[in-house]
Parts: structure tokens; C-alpha cells; sequence
């Protein structure tokens, strides 16, 4: 008669395992909880956006389109899966908030209290109509001179003066890391690493604020762990570009 071996008892204890569930339970249930959140208070997309006489100044496709961009880039990276925020990237839906805010504040007087609490309204006001999906837009126009009254249909061109010239590169020179965005300048044989500041991203190509000059060799499609001094040999596919000015 053969006698069946003794079961092999196990290497943890059972409320080790029964601990772990219930931590993989608790953090699937917040993660759950926080995603179905996340899509009921997203922001609505509007399906067009008008002036205050009903002319449409963009559609929610033009909408998607710039998303594209910001996705296509990767600029809503603030974090990775698994470092958790080690790879934290520029805030850019902030930036692009407060340098509205900033020019919306100017228009009203610059660094005044008035100023500040016209701003404040303005962005706080909520003029999206969800019957229609629609969302009403204002633009204020200086008019001192009286040249423009009531019921006067005229064309009007907007011209937005640029504080510094602009160097545009191709959007595939640029690198972005836990830095921030930087491009790699071909110089004397190896490559220098230039912190950029961005003025708008245009998708194939963006303009530079800061960090570049005319004439600066840029390296297209730089390698992953690109440093300072590395040296870089010129190939037909890698061929530099000189950075144009704006």
C-alpha cells in the first residue's frame, strides 16, 4: 500500500495573499472610480464657436484637429506608468492658461486690481449654450478713434505683434525629456544640447522663442540619450537643417 506524500504547505502565510486581493481590490476600485469621474466631468466639446452676432468662428473639428497636435506631440505626458511622475514634463495646458490670462489682463490695463478682477470674470463666465452645443466668443476692439459703429459689416484682419523673431525647425528635431524640450545643434562635430522655448507648436514644424539663432545646425531625429559632446556623423537621412528665423 502506497501512502499519498504530505501536501506541501504554503511559502506565505494565507492572510499575506488575502491582504494582497484586497490592496488589488481597494486600488482597481479607486482607479475605476477616479476613470468613470474623469469622463463625466470632462469639459464639453463645443460644436462651434460664434461671435456675438451668430458668425461661426471655428468648428469642433477645428477643435479635434488641435488636440491632434497636442497629442501627437505627447504634451499631455506629465507622468510615465511606471515611474509615476519621474519623466514630469512642462504643465502646457497651464501655460497656455496663464499666458491667456496675461494677455487678457494687458488688453484691461496690465498689473492693476481692476484688471485682475475683469480677468477673473471673463474666464470664470460660462457662455456655452449645451442645448445647442454652442459657445459664444467676445473680442473687444479698440474703437477710439469712432471709425467703427453699429451695423457696420466690415473685414477685419488681426495682426499680433511678436515680442522677439521666432526660429522655426521641423517638430522632429525636437527632444522631450524630463527637462523639458530641447534640439540638438551640430557643432564642430558633436552635439550641443539648447533648452527651447516654445512660441507654437504647428505640428510638422514649431517656433522658437528662445534657445536657437539663424543659422544654427539642427539634428534631425536625434537618438534617444543624446547628450552634450556626443559626436555625430552627418548621413543623407540625418542631414542638418539651419534653423530659419521668423
Amino acid at each position: 500500500m502506497v501512502e499519498d506524500a504530505p501536501r506541501r504547505g504554503l511559502i506565505v502565510s494565507k492572510r499575506w495573499i488575502q491582504a494582497s486581493l484586497l490592496v488589488l481590490l481597494f486600488g482597481f476600485s479607486v482607479m475605476t472610480w477616479l476613470a468613470v469621474g474623469a469622463t463625466q466631468d470632462a469639459p464639453p466639446l463645443p460644436r462651434q464657436v460664434v461671435d456675438p452676432n451668430g458668425t461661426v468662428l471655428f468648428t469642433s473639428a477645428d477643435i479635434v484637429d488641435g488636440q491632434g497636435v497636442f497629442l501627437r506631440n505627447g504634451l499631455m505626458e506629465y507622468g510615465s506608468i511606471f515611474g509615476h511622475g519621474a519623466y514630469l514634463g512642462p504643465d502646457f495646458t497651464a501655460e497656455s492658461l496663464r499666458r491667456a490670462a496675461l494677455t487678457v489682463r494687458d488688453r484691461y490695463g496690465g498689473a492693476t486690481d481692476q484688471a485682475q478682477v475683469r480677468t477673473v470674470e471673463d474666464f470664470k463666465a460660462n457662455r456655452y449654450d449645451p442645448a445647442t452645443r454652442t459657445l459664444q466668443a467676445e473680442v473687444d476692439v479698440d474703437n477710439s478713434e469712432g471709425f467703427l459703429h453699429a451695423g457696420l459689416y466690415c473685414s477685419v484682419r488681426f495682426s499680433v505683434p511678436r515680442q522677439a523673431p521666432t526660429i522655426i525647425i521641423p517638430g522632429q528635431a525636437v527632444i522631450f525629456d524630463k527637462d523639458g524640450l530641447s534640439a540638438a545643434v551640430l557643432q564642430d562635430g558633436v552635439a550641443q544640447l539648447r533648452h527651447l522655448d516654445l512660441e507654437r507648436d504647428n505640428g510638422a514644424t514649431v517656433e522658437v522663442r528662445a534657445g536657437l539663432k539663424p543659422g544654427d545646425r539642427i539634428i534631425l531625429n536625434p537618438p534617444v540619450g543624446i547628450r552634450n559632446g556626443m559626436k555625430v556623423t552627418s548621413s543623407a537621412s540625418t542631414e542638418q537643417k539651419p534653423a530659419s528665423g521668423y
